[in-house]
């Protein structure tokens, strides 16, 4: 077996305890920068909720006067959407 002294023990933990804090910086660290990550991500899926929201009213609004524009009776041609 092998001889350990007594200084090597104490060198050992206040690497040990060296590490832990700097560890505990890091982590620390690492949370803040989620904490703000994750309001920024927030704030990016309610402006595309918001943009989304609005191009659907757009296309609802669309639909809505295309009816209300379009002539009745009149046929419509099947090779309308067909371009020259």
């Amino acid at each position: 077996m092998r001889d350990v002294y007594p200084e090597q023990i104490g060198s050992a933990l206040r690497s040990l305890g060296e590490d832990l804090v700097a560890e505990r910086r890091r982590v620390a660290q690492l949370e803040r920068e989620n904490k703000e990550l994750r309001r920024e991500l927030a704030a990016l899926r309610r402006r595309a909720a918001d943009q989304q929201a609005g191009r659907s009213q757009r296309v609802k609004d669309a639909i809505r006067s295309e009816g209300r524009g379009a002539a009745v009776g009149r046929p419509i041609k099947a090779d309308a959407w067909r371009h020259p």
